[in-house]
């Protein structure tokens, strides 16, 4: 049947799916990619990408060639291609390379949404322009207005992407406990924990982070060593007088019981 000039065959529809089920792919790739390139290095990761890649393609083309019996590379075709339509596997490179670098940075939405975007713009284009291949077709003013309202769509996406803080930061997830410790040295002359400074309260709603600064733990410690020799001191002075007033008890004690007028029996 007939659809704006184009009949709508199985192939077309066929197509269609394809299409959607490709983007449904690169979306999910783009985490794939990033989440390898993560644990393993990002240029590791791109290389197993193209070397799984081209191991599907060459099944492929197997089947294509000598099982469906569709036309294979010759001497002809391979001298008649243009020098640009060899550069088709390193614009691939581009895309797999950007994808592991700013996949996790950007996020799947905003990273598609730009790819899709730029994607669409650039076959507009190439529609109009006829080049690369494709069939000549007139522009319309309804493909520019798909376009503005694609770019306010990217815009939006991009915008309420739902972090916080500085745009662009990696997401990261509920922060972890951190119980820090800084050592110093006590009046006693044995290193141990002077501060504890709790940073972080999940468990605990409702609660502050209690905050230390370095210099305020410099001025403790040192008020604490100068303090410690005059509390030695005052604590020796007082344990001294506590031994006179004995000391002097006792004599008086001995003094009263000299005195005493003894009384003899009976």
């Amino acid at each position: 049947m007939p659809f704006r000039g184009l009949e709508a065959s199985p192939v077309y529809i066929a197509g269609c799916i394809c299409a959607v089920i490709a983007g449904v792919f690169l979306a999910t790739q783009s985490g794939i990619n990033s989440t390898l390139g993560s644990l393993t290095g990002r240029s590791f990761a791109a290389v197993v990408s193209f070397v799984v890649g081209l191991a599907a393609l060459i099944v492929f083309w197997l089947i294509d060639v000598y099982g469906v019996g569709n036309r294979g590379p010759n001497r002809q075709s391979i001298a008649a291609a243009p020098w640009w339509s060899w550069t088709g596997g390193l614009l691939g490179a581009w895309y797999v390379a950007v994808v592991i670098i700013f996949a996790r940075t950007l996020g799947a939405a905003t990273l598609m949404a730009i790819f899709v975007t730029a994607q669409l713009s650039t076959a507009v284009a190439l529609d109009a322009l006829g080049w690369v291949g494709f069939r000549r077709r007139p522009l319309h003013w309804a493909r520019i207005a798909g376009l503005l309202l694609m770019i306010s769509g990217v815009a939006l996406v991009t915008y309420f992407d739902g972090t916080q803080g500085v745009r662009g930061a990696p997401a990261t997830s509920s922060p972890a406990k951190v119980l820090t410790v800084e050592e110093g040295s006590k009046p006693g002359g044995d290193n141990g924990p002077l501060i504890r400074s709790a940073l972080s309260t999940d468990d605990v709603p409702g609660t502050v982070p209690e905050m230390i600064s370095e210099e305020h733990a410099g001025e403790d410690a040192t008020r604490r060593l100068l303090e410690g020799p005059n509390l030695q001191s005052d604590s020796n002075e007082k344990s001294s007088r506590g031994r006179r007033r004995g000391e002097k008890g006792d004599v008086q004690m001995a003094r009263s019981t000299l005195a005493a007028p003894s009384h003899p029996d009976g």
